[in-house]
Formats: structure tokens, C-alpha cells, sequence
């Protein structure tokens, strides 16, 4: 037999070599590509997460601010009475702190300032009728306006007392 007719095709080593190289380079651009949209996309969800929370604790603020019977603004603390429990909330330089029956339930971060309370006069123990402040968030500043509109069986008993 001749040795000539028994001749197999295959690649050499150096063109493995480029094929794996051209791979390991396309791998790794995927790869960064594929890291780069997962840091963006955690965090644009961390950015919203804090931003809903934001939203949902001015929600709560405005609402218990509404449900209340009588709301106090006393050294940097709104205290909003009910018959049945009592929200405070401390604001202090870099956070606020909301309780209720003394017992912490929520904090939120981010400095407020500028307070501008509006009383009622007629009233011996003034409650709040208007309180107007900034919140600055990580982000954004906020201004937050709480409005309190008391009825007549209000008024009438916080007159009485």
C-alpha cells in the first residue's frame, strides 16, 4: 500500500488556536455586556424601590393627617391624635420617624426644613390647620403641604377642653 493514498483532512493547531481565541473573546464581550444591563437594571430598581417607598410614606402622612381628630406640631414632632390610637412624627436633621402608641413603626431618610405651621387661633390648645414642608430625598426636593380640615363636633370639642 502507498502511503500518499491514505491522507486525512484536519485543522493544525494554530487555527484551533485563532477559533478558541475569536470564542473567548466574543464570550467575554457578552459577558460584559450582559453584567453592564444587569448593573443598570438593579440599580434602576433600587432608585424606584426608594422612590415608591418615599410615595407611599407621604401617602400614609396625608392620610393620617386627614383621619385624625386633632394634630399638634410641637419642638420638630406632629403628634396626630384618634380616638383609638396616636401617630407621632419625629422630624429630625437626616430622617423621620414615625410611631404609633409610642411604638416605632416606620423611618424614612432625607432632610427636612423650611416648616411653616399654620394654627388655629380661636383655639386655646392651637391645633394645626396647615403645615407646609421641604423633604429632601437622595434625589429630589419634595414639598409636602398637609392640610387639615376639622368639622364643626371637631372644633367643638377641642374648644371644650
Amino acid at each position: 500500500m502507498n502511503k500518499d493514498t491514505y491522507t486525512c483532512k484536519a485543522f493544525t493547531l494554530m487555527e484551533i488556536t485563532v477559533a478558541l481565541l475569536i470564542a473567548a473573546i466574543c464570550m467575554g464581550m457578552a459577558y460584559y455586556v450582559l453584567n453592564s444591563f444587569i448593573t443598570i437594571g438593579l440599580s434602576q430598581q433600587r432608585e424606584k424601590k426608594k422612590e415608591y417607598h418615599l410615595h407611599l410614606f407621604q401617602n400614609l402622612l396625608q392620610k393620617e393627617c386627614l383621619n385624625s381628630s386633632k394634630i399638634k406640631f410641637i419642638d420638630q414632632e406632629l403628634i396626630m391624635e384618634r380616638k383609638d390610637y396616636l401617630t407621632s412624627y419625629l422630624f429630625m436633621d437626616s430622617l423621620i420617624i414615625r410611631s404609633q402608641n409610642g411604638v416605632m413603626k416606620d423611618t424614612i431618610y432625607g432632610a427636612t426644613h423650611d416648616f411653616i405651621p399654620e394654627y388655629i387661633e380661636e383655639i386655646s390648645e392651637k391645633p394645626l390647620k396647615k403645615l407646609y414642608f421641604n423633604f429632601q430625598s437622595e434625589y429630589s426636593l419634595i414639598p409636602i403641604v398637609l392640610y387639615k380640615d376639622y368639622s364643626a363636633e371637631e372644633l367643638i370639642n377641642l374648644s371644650n377642653k
